[in-house]
């Protein structure tokens, strides 16, 4: 479960609720929590403060409540709109929903903008990195032409999509979300992806592997999260210090002969064995040379040890790898503090109770599928 941003969030929203009722008293008590646990604690201890612990019980029905596709459903949507959002904001999947429904009821008028963004800002700032050409498109004047258009009858409509990819550093106009094909990778290693960074690799899914790689989750350590939608630094980051950790399991493909251009949703599929629930984040990078590796968007997932494939969709992206450079698939049992620890009340992730989690990755049954855009319509239409 997200936990160090629901936290923040739920401490900023009590703060709020105590100064506006003049509550100095547990203003200054809320204000002189320091630690997530013992915020959380805080938090759920006095649940009339914010939605904390509420969240954490995760009950459906309260999602359900304020499911905007809930409350959409019987509303007409074809009206103009225009949506903006960010490859590494971590209400992208909220952002793409939303048009999505939108395209449906009505194409010609639904608009969208993705940037190299976290939440914010909108500008050239993408967590670990400056991508400059990002400026060469304003949100604010994007969203008065939108309004001229529809609203005074002045200019040209707007793109349909507006896209930045990451790779290429440029940003690509389509008139529909583009065609893509699948292209499958398997996981394979000399056993010890875990330990030597080099000796994972991503290979083409007719070559036929076995073996298994095992890392080890220490709650004492866990491995933070870095780059991505919730990482410390969020957005595109460099990897280099994170992978180099014997509780991540690293994978890196051949050198590119010639540019590839993802985009869309793509998801690996793997066997796991683990001692208690699992709780696997997936980074996903460029390897650059010279050993930097710069994050692309990626995915958590949790669930229960049934012995089962899991199939977990990474974020949606939109990267070129250029020719002479590498994809590489991190993976780790534990985010923290973005996530909560494995099988563990997120209130009491610091507890007594706290044990090792071993995840075993099964070449045989581990697959990263990918979707390369076709060739007449990477460039954009």
């Amino acid at each position: 479960m997200r936990y160090a941003g629901m936290v923040g969030w739920a401490q900023q929203m009590a703060l709020m609720k105590a100064a506006h009722d003049g509550d100095r008293e547990t203003y200054a008590a809320l204000s002189a929590l320091t630690g997530l646990d013992e915020t959380a604690r805080y938090l759920c201890e006095r649940s009339e403060l914010s939605h904390l612990k509420r969240w954490l019980g995760n009950a459906e029905g309260d999602w359900d409540q304020v499911s905007p596709e809930r409350l959409l459903k019987d509303l007409s949507l074809d009206i103009p709109v225009m949506h903006t959002g960010g490859w590494y904001d971590f209400m992208l999947e909220g952002t793409l929903a939303a048009d999505r429904a939108f395209r449906k009821a009505s194409p010609e008028t639904a608009h969208l903008a993705i940037g190299p963004w976290t939440h914010m800002p909108w500008n050239g700032a993408s967590g670990g990195s400056r991508m400059p050409e990002a400026e060469t498109y304003s949100v604010d004047r994007a969203n008065v032409a939108f309004f001229d258009f529809y609203l005074k009858n002045k200019g040209t409509p707007p793109p349909a999509l507006t896209l930045f990819d990451i790779g290429d550093r440029l940003w690509k106009r389509f008139d529909q979300w583009p065609e893509a094909l699948e292209k499958t990778l398997t996981l394979t290693s000399g056993g010890l992806a875990a330990t030597l960074a080099n000796d994972g690799m991503l290979v083409d899914e007719t070559v036929d592997v076995d073996g298994e790689d095992v890392l080890v989750s220490d709650p004492f350590r866990p491995a933070p999260l870095v780059g991505g939608h919730v990482g410390e630094p969020a957005g595109f980051a460099d990897r280099a210090v994170a992978d180099d950790r014997s509780d991540v399991a690293v994978y890196t493909s051949a050198l590119w002969r010639n540019p590839s251009p993802f985009a869309g949703l793509s998801g690996p599929t793997s066997l796991l064995r683990q001692t208690h629930r699992s709780s696997i984040s997936l980074p996903r990078s460029r390897w650059f040379p010279r050993r930097k590796r710069k994050r692309d968007p990626d995915r958590h997932k949790s669930d229960k040890n049934t012995g089962a494939s899991v199939a977990v969709g990474l974020r949606a992206a939109f990267v070129t790898v250029p020719a002479g450079f590498s994809l590489r698939l991190s993976l780790q049992a534990s985010a923290w503090p973005a996530f909560s620890l494995h099988a563990q009340d997120p209130a009491d992730a610091a507890g007594v109770d706290a044990e090792p989690l071993t995840l075993a990755i099964r070449h045989d049954a581990s697959r990263l599928v990918l979707s390369v855009l076709k060739e007449d319509t990477a460039h954009g239409a």
